[in-house]
């Protein structure tokens, strides 16, 4: 199952209404989440700001393995941290 938790973010390889894909956007997309994380066995979050670190955690706190999609650069200004310098390589 994949969660969507980024802000006003559709992707286009997972439009709505797929299959095992859900959209964090109301309080009703939270109770169709909830109700599907009772059966899942695992998730994928996409998006490590607070709604997805938070959907991640419950999760997790439910039992279900849990992988975090996210920007380096996004986590680290959402924690406050420096990021890493990316490498570049001149083409």
């Amino acid at each position: 199952m994949v969660v969507v938790a980024a802000v006003d973010q559709q992707l286009p390889a997972l439009p709505p209404g797929t299959p095992h894909v859900h959209y964090l956007r109301s309080l009703d997309d939270a109770a169709r989440l909830r109700d599907a994380m009772q059966r899942a066995g695992e998730l994928v979050v996409i998006g490590g700001g607070f709604l997805g670190l938070e959907t991640a955690s419950t999760a997790a706190s439910m039992g279900l393995k849990v992988t975090l999609v996210e920007s380096e650069f996004l986590m680290s200004v959402e924690l406050r941290i420096a990021p890493r310098p990316r490498s570049h390589v001149p083409s």
